[in-house]
């Protein structure tokens, strides 16, 4: 038996330029970090290792691979050569979030995967697998940023472009400034059901294809990631707020009218309440918002959105990792 997580992320600025149609063109970069909260992946070898069984929202079990609904199951089991296997996933958080889970689920699985041929894949390796089962396996219409913060973990500018693929960077902040800056994050969760990413993501690459405005605004957002990791470096992760305030006036240049602002009158009750600075998380169209809210005013914000499910979610300096392993002969 085999366990593996990986962590949600939250993205600070740059959401957008990660898709390979922009930084194909003008580059990107994105500012994100890994959150407190985590999906799992639990995989053992079957009895009857000609039958393989998948569980998940639903339950799948085949005995070839051709059959697998799931396609990113299907993807990965092919991709590692892997076939006779139980597994099944648990996450903290619901699917269509905002908060990468799609990737997040492909990261924890690669990572498992690997472990079971015990290639012990490290994070790059993990968030190259994952991406390329995405994006240029499945077709996805999503970019690299998910993949990447979810198998690294931490606070982290991710840059891209045609020429060197991505590339990684660490922020340096101290244990202290990990601590405030977890002690801010808050989570809302948006009211209706989950969205699906792909389609938001559609919609905006149409209306970017449309815009100059709308380009700009996103080569704007990777700017504003790339001179963060600096800022921040500099001045502390208190920064943050003015970068999130920034962050989501472009996302709204950069996305069709209505599809990320219908929020914005619980955006602005939050930062009458103590907020400091908020954005929707994901491509728009449900999810989360993100706040930033300082501890001093942790109880006013709290008590006023009581109405809806908030959440601090911590933050996840590991990344993909495993969390248990049981050898049986």
């Amino acid at each position: 038996m085999i366990v593996t997580r990986a962590p949600f992320r939250a993205s600070f600025a740059g959401g957008g330029t990660d898709l390979p149609a922009h930084f194909q063109k003008h580059g990107g970069a994105t500012l994100s970090v890994g959150l407190g909260r985590h999906m799992f992946i639990t995989g053992r070898k079957m009895f009857d290792p000609s039958t393989t069984l998948l569980k998940y929202s639903r339950i799948e079990s085949v005995v070839s691979l051709e059959e697998i609904e799931h396609p990113i199951f299907r993807e990965a089991l092919r991709h590692f050569g892997l076939f006779g296997l139980d597994l099944g996933v648990s996450s903290d958080i619901p699917a269509g979030s905002g908060l990468g889970s799609s990737s997040t689920f492909t990261v924890a699985l690669v990572k498992l995967l690997s472990e079971f041929l015990e290639e012990n894949f490290e994070a790059h390796e993990v968030a190259k697998v994952a991406s390329s089962l995405e994006v240029d396996i499945l077709k996805e219409p999503i970019g690299y940023q998910d993949q990447y913060a979810s198998a690294f973990g931490g606070l982290n500018l991710f840059t891209y472009s045609a020429e060197n693929g991505v590339r990684h960077e660490s922020v340096n902040i101290s244990t202290d400034q990990r601590e405030e800056l977890a002690e801010s994050l808050w989570l809302l969760k948006l009211p209706g059901g989950s969205r699906s990413a792909s389609l938001a993501l559609t919609q905006s690459r149409a209306f970017v294809d449309s815009s100059v405005a709308a380009t700009d605004a996103l080569i704007e957002l990777g700017s504003l990631a790339v001179e963060a990791k600096s800022r921040i470096e500099r001045e502390g992760v208190q920064v943050l707020g003015e970068v999130l305030r920034e962050s989501w006036e472009l996302k709204k240049k950069s996305n069709p009218p209505g599809l990320v602002d219908e929020h914005e009158d619980l955006i602005r009750q939050g930062m009458r309440s103590g907020a400091t600075a908020a954005k929707l998380l994901g491509a728009g169209g449900g999810g989360f918002l993100l706040f930033m809210v300082e501890p001093d005013n942790a109880g006013r914000f709290s008590k006023s959105l009581s109405n809806f499910k908030l959440v601090k979610p911590g933050l996840d300096f590991v990344g993909a990792t495993t969390i248990y392993r049981e050898e049986k002969d």
